[in-house]
């Protein structure tokens, strides 16, 4: 295997549930009719301006200029006040001989400080790799692509660790195997057999199981 490429939010560390929540709390300041709970879990892997859109588009609305810029920053203060480290992910990314990056839809500024502030950052150094690099987010496989590009790595010979289906979709386009992590606390029961539909080769329950999670994937190629 040439690379090991890991999503940020959700898989090292928990701030997907956070980051949605406010984004659909964002939103249904403009909405009332919003359910807030169903929209953020409909908004799991997508970019803050992708998941506007859905709300524009659902609710035939426009909401004014700036808010997208408005809701991330919203995003950006809770997560650092409340993030934490998936549990396990320092002790199994640590453990993992392995060339390692990070694959995000979320702003890259956002990915350093998460990962700053759950001491993650030191295991992939400037190996983060964000939507704003590329012309289209997850699921396109246009950010997998680069990063594999820029790390001289053959995609097929590359392994995803993915929580939402807009990451294991993007990353299974782009020829790479996908282990479907479902160890944030966002996931929802029946959420694993949506990423194996999707094209996540396998499942892994926690941090604790990723190595045999990889193995498996080896093997199976």
């Amino acid at each position: 295997m040439d690379l090991i490429l890991f999503d940020c939010d959700g898989v090292l560390v928990d701030s997907e549930i956070i980051a949605c929540r406010v984004l659909a709390a964002e939103i249904g300041a403009h909405i009332p009719e919003l359910d807030q709970s169903d929209f953020a879990a409909g908004i799991f892997g997508v970019t803050d301006h992708d998941a506007v859109r859905q709300a524009e588009a659902a609710y035939d609305i426009r909401f004014p200029d700036g808010f997208v810029e408005q809701a991330a920053a919203a995003i950006h203060r809770e997560v650092l006040l409340s993030v934490q480290a998936v549990a396990g992910a320092a002790d199994a990314v640590q453990s993992l001989d392995l060339p390692m990056a990070v694959v995000s839809n979320s702003p890259l500024e956002r990915v350093q400080k998460m990962l700053d502030r759950t001491n993650l950052r030191v295991f992939f150094d400037d190996r983060l790799f964000c939507a704003e690099m590329v012309a289209r987010p997850k699921p396109y496989p246009d950010v997998y692509l680069s990063a594999a590009q820029a790390l001289d790595a053959d995609p097929a010979r590359c392994v995803a660790v993915e929580d939402s289906i807009a990451g294991v979709t993007a990353a299974a386009a782009a020829g790479m195997a996908v282990i479907g992590f479902l160890g944030g606390s966002h996931i929802q029961p029946g959420h694993g057999a949506k990423l194996l539909q999707a094209g996540a080769a396998t499942l892994c329950d926690t941090m604790a199981q990723l190595d045999a999670s990889i193995s498996i994937v080896l093997t199976d190629d």
